[in-house]
Parts: structure tokens; C-alpha cells; sequence
């Protein structure tokens, strides 16, 4: 065990808490695009409260829907956004297959299908091992991870825009050589704050 995580666990024993064990998982974050833009739309056209709150429980449950087919396990919602973790016994490739088929969830509805209304989102994949911060809160055998991991896949969808998913290297690692061909040319790199230097790719879905 290194020598910073014998701190840790001491420093942990003495707050009255347990690290316990590090575990693999994937991070993905799903973030509605111009949600404060489409609120303030609604303000100066003195539109309903109901409308926005609507527009954006749709996404939610949409999100939350198809996260839920690829064996995700959804751990909050932060008012437009999704956090969730898929277990690493899940391919690489479908996990990144269900986040850039979330951006096609929002298509096909005609109240918003305008310039105004019209829903878009981003999404950011990480891979790595997490520390679970689920203090009871969560459903039994759910995790809430916390780790470098979580932050890193945070920083990496506020580096995506609307249409896009933004993904790690480490996850980039796992996928299969005809995936990594075809993504390879979209590699970039960065300085993350809080996080450092960081690669990683993007993929505009179409």
C-alpha cells in the first residue's frame, strides 16, 4: 500500500469513517444543454413555471431510462443532470454506445422540435476506481463514488458541447482496436482544473 493512502486510511480511522475498498467502474455524467438559457426564454415571455420544470423532467426521465437498458445504476440527479456508474463487467463499448445514443432521445418531440424548445445534451465517460460514499442514503448495494475518477469525468463535460460525448483515456484504454482506429484522431489534451493534464476524446454525434 503506498504511503499516501496509509495516510489516508489513518486520517479516515480517525474522522470515524471507512474508506473500504477502491472500486473499477465507469463515470458518466449527462447534462442538459441551455437550461438556464430556455428559463429566462420562458421569463421574458412571462411563460409558466410548469413549462421549463416540465421540459426538463422529460429529460431526466428519458436519461434515467436508458441508462437504466445498459445496466447503468443512476446515483443523483443535480437539478439538469445525471450522474450514474456502470459496473465494469460491462464492455467499454457499450457503455460509450449508451452515451452517444442519449443524444438521440430527444428527436422526436414535436412540442419542442424549435429553435427555443428543443432539447439537446452532452455527455462525459470516465473509467477508474472509486471510493463509495454511500452512508446509508442510497438503495442497498448502490455506491455513491467519490474519487479522482468522478471529478476528472465532471471537468471533462463541462469540455463538451451540445451533441457531443467527451471521454477519457482510461475508458479510450479498454475499448477494442477497431474502436480506438476510429476514435484515435480525436484525441486532445488539456489542463483540467483541480485535475491536471488530462487526454482524452470527443465524438460529435451526428
Amino acid at each position: 500500500m503506498a504511503l499516501d493512502e496509509v495516510k489516508v486510511h489513518s486520517l479516515s480511522s480517525s474522522a470515524d469513517i471507512s474508506l473500504g475498498e477502491r472500486k473499477p467502474v465507469y463515470i458518466m455524467f449527462v447534462d442538459m444543454c441551455n437550461s438556464t438559457k430556455f428559463k429566462t426564454y420562458c421569463l421574458d415571455g412571462e411563460i409558466p413555471d410548469g413549462i421549463w420544470i416540465e421540459r426538463q423532467l422529460i429529460f431526466l426521465h428519458r436519461v434515467m431510462g436508458i441508462i437504466q437498458r445498459f445496466g447503468g445504476t443512476i446515483v443523483k440527479t443535480i437539478g439538469d443532470e445525471v450522474m450514474c456508474y456502470f459496473s465494469r463487467t460491462i464492455p467499454a463499448k457499450s457503455v460509450l454506445k449508451c452515451g452517444t445514443d442519449t443524444h438521440s432521445l430527444f428527436r422526436a418531440i414535436d412540442r419542442y422540435d424549435n429553435e427555443h424548445w428543443k432539447i439537446f445534451s452532452r455527455v462525459s465517460l470516465d473509467y477508474g476506481e472509486v471510493y463509495d460514499s454511500n452512508f446509508g442514503l442510497l438503495k442497498p448495494n448502490t455506491i455513491d463514488p467519490v474519487g479522482l475518477v468522478v471529478d476528472r469525468c465532471a471537468r471533462l463535460n463541462k469540455e463538451g458541447n451540445s451533441g457531443e460525448v467527451v471521454f477519457s483515456s482510461s475508458l479510450f484504454a479498454l475499448l477494442d482496436s477497431k474502436s480506438q482506429a476510429k476514435y484515435s484522431l480525436s484525441m486532445e489534451r488539456k489542463e483540467l482544473s483541480g485535475i491536471g493534464s488530462s487526454e482524452f476524446y470527443r465524438i460529435v454525434v451526428e
